[in-house]
């Protein structure tokens, strides 16, 4: 399951990643960026700034995995989290 249907971001996972409990950062361009969060208008503004600022500018986005183990009732679990 995920919130959002986001391909390039999650190509960006890497396979290693999911193996773990760990954080770790993707590096995405302010474009990609303000697609991720095209309905805070407020964070529009912002990201608009960088561009003006720098239109080569890339925003760091935190990455959360965990792992669940299988239980006798449930199957193994990876929850990733990626902070926008």
């Amino acid at each position: 399951w995920a919130q959002r249907d986001v391909p390039w971001l999650m190509k960006m996972i890497q396979p290693d990643w999911l193996k773990s409990n760990g954080f770790h950062e993707i590096e995405a361009d302010v474009n990609d960026t303000s697609l991720l969060l095209s309905g805070d208008h407020s964070i529009q503004q912002q990201l608009q700034e960088v561009r003006e600022d720098d239109d080569d500018a890339e925003m760091t986005h935190s990455v959360a995995v965990n792992v669940y183990p299988a239980t006798s009732r449930m199957p193994k679990l990876t929850i990733v989290v990626i902070d926008t």
